[in-house]
């Protein structure tokens, strides 16, 4: 349960530190002569933008570095069995993307008819391309693998083992709790 937490910990840390150290020195080298940037300065500039949401990047692979390390014990557990990742025979890749389609056009009319402010996200969006193309390399390939393993694999496991939540559990979760003897 200990390493379960210590890891949600520090995946945040990372999520929350490493886009600000990705933007250090370019923060120090663009506004060297001048006087202290405000938060408002900062995000008026593309670059900047782009490198903090390009900070997200290192900061997701050194959470997938922990969560391997931790879940499968530095690799005496194929990762792949810890978190019982496999397809569904009833749930093809077809229907996963059918349902990806309807939840986004549900979240597009939600959207259009409520009248929706601009929010911060939709700022990073419009701030570059570089940026938008990033944050969706970030929440289709980084974000939703690192949801899965942190929230539903290593706390799940932790909760699984300390018999906290013993309605669901991943197949292999007992490997983690009492790992077999090879």
């Amino acid at each position: 349960m200990l390493a379960a937490l210590i890891t949600w910990f520090l995946s945040i840390a990372a999520v929350a530190l490493v886009p600000v150290l990705c933007v250090q020195p370019y923060v120090a080298y663009r506004f060297k002569s001048g006087p202290i940037p405000t938060q408002e300065i900062l995000l008026a500039d593309k670059t900047f933008v782009f490198l903090f949401v390009l900070g997200w990047v290192p900061a997701h692979l050194l959470t997938l570095a922990l969560i391997w390390a931790v879940a499968t014990k530095l690799g005496k557990y194929p990762l792949r069995e810890v978190f019982g990742f496999s397809w569904s025979p009833n749930f093809s890749l077809g229907k996963s993307l059918g349902v990806a389609v309807l939840l986004f056009v549900m979240a597009w009319i939600i959207a259009a008819f409520s009248g929706a402010k601009k929010t911060d996200l939709d700022q990073i969006l419009d701030s570059s391309r570089a940026a938008a193309l990033t944050l969706a390399f970030i929440a289709v390939a980084t974000a939703p693998l690192i949801e899965e393993m942190i929230y539903r694999g290593i706390h799940l496991v932790a909760e699984f083992c300390f018999d906290l939540y013993s309605g669901a559990h991943r197949p292999a979760a007992s490997m983690l709790c009492d790992p077999p003897r090879l």
